[in-house]
């Protein structure tokens, strides 16, 4: 309705109760056809259809009528128009469960609006933590909640329940972002264990490890195993609630819980790394040493010449590998340990192989003869493992 005072205005001649009424009226008509629109297209909330079982599913026909009855005012332009006005008092009121739907409609979209990114959110970070998270059986208790309680809502005290549910799902949203942040850190490794697990991976150790993995016997594939756990370790230390704040996965490293269902990967982790690397080196030494003395291989080393016997043999008596480990070590270890076939070249035996019987003989002949005896020596044997 118009203020007191305005008839008389009209009666005067006066058009400022017309400006003011034709503002209203076109400002009730933009309301209708955003209205109508959002019947149509229909409010949800968290998955929840909010107009289902309200009467605003039906108002579509009255909601026509009443735009209908404000688009004709809209004709009444000036005070002399206005004093032939047609409608009388109940034709005017008929309209006013119309008007009052686009309050209700009005309070349901201001709901939504407030609640709707956080209630998305939610949803969001419900498929990321794991299924059996405590959280999640929370979230999901609270969704129920609040979605009984719009249903049985009157939608013209929304407004007043709407802080409360505001407040309900705020904090589950702070919960939600102190639970991540906890698994956050036991999953990735932080500023000081990624400076660790780089010091692991151009460690001594792993270096000798590497050089040794080129002998036969030893356990390579523990080794690659090993590379990969320690490559595996993710660091991430830039997250913070704000992140989380606008996105419930971190949007350095994607952490996502209800994937990565692996080992922890903080301090403790590569502490783990850590004392494993020690335990390799030691038992990797240890199949060495037993292999090296063994009477086979023992009898091999006589083979080596004494400038690569002699690292082995204080190698053997310290029991303790070389750091650093030099090639030459390792080549050594790989003769003596890939099998290496001593045969003995008697003097008796060589000289009746170049014996000549048949009167003088050409160099080609002497040659042929000497690596026809070597051939024979070496029969059935690995030529690059016979010494």
């Amino acid at each position: 309705g118009l203020p007191s005072g305005y008839p008389q205005l009209i009666t005067k001649g006066d058009d400022t109760p017309v400006i003011q009424m034709l503002d209203r009226v076109g400002k009730i008509v933009k309301r209708i056809v955003m209205t109508q629109q959002t019947l149509r297209e229909g409010l949800s909330f968290w998955g929840l259809d909010l107009l289902a079982g309200t009467d605003l599913a039906s108002q579509a026909s009255g909601l026509d009528e009443a735009k209908g009855f404000f688009e004709s005012l809209q004709a009444y332009s000036s005070p002399g128009k206005l004093k032939n006005f047609r409608y009388s008092a109940p034709e005017v009121l008929v309209h006013e469960k119309a008007v009052k739907a686009l309050d209700e409609l009005d309070a349901l979209r201001e709901f939504i609006m407030d609640h709707s990114p956080t209630a998305s959110w939610l949803s969001t970070a419900e498929a990321v933590l794991p299924a059996e998270h405590d959280w999640v059986d929370r979230m999901k208790t609270t969704r129920q909640d609040v979605l009984d309680a719009l249903k049985q809502a009157d939608l013209t005290e929304l407004a007043s329940q709407s802080q409360s549910i505001g407040t309900k799902l705020q904090k589950l949203k702070k919960d939600y972002i102190v639970a991540y942040i906890g698994l956050h850190a036991k999953a990735r490794l932080g500023v000081n264990d990624d400076k660790r697990k780089v010091g692991l991976l151009n460690d001594q150790r792993l270096q000798t490890l590497l050089k040794l993995a080129g002998i036969d016997l030893m356990p390579r594939q523990q080794l690659t195993d090993y590379q990969n756990r320690l490559a595996g370790l993710k660091s991430c230390f830039a997250l913070t609630e704000q992140n989380l704040d606008a996105s419930p996965i971190c949007p350095h490293c994607g952490f996502r819980p209800s994937v990565e269902t692996g080992t922890a990967a903080g301090s403790q982790m590569i502490d783990q790394m850590d004392t494993q690397l020690d335990a390799m080196v030691s038992a990797w030494t240890s199949t060495i040493l037993s292999n090296l003395e063994d009477p086979i291989t023992q009898a091999n080393m006589d083979l080596l010449k004494i400038d690569d016997r002699e690292p082995l043999e204080a190698f053997i008596k310290s029991k303790e590998l070389p750091v650093p480990l030099d090639s030459n070590f390792v080549h050594a270890l790989k003769e003596v340990l890939s099998g290496l076939v001593k045969v003995t070249v008697k003097a008796q035996e060589l000289q009746q192989a170049l014996q000549v019987t048949a009167g003088p003989a050409t160099p080609t002949e002497m040659k042929k003869r000497f690596e026809e005896y070597i051939d024979q020596l070496t029969k059935g044997k690995d030529p690059a493992k016979v010494r």
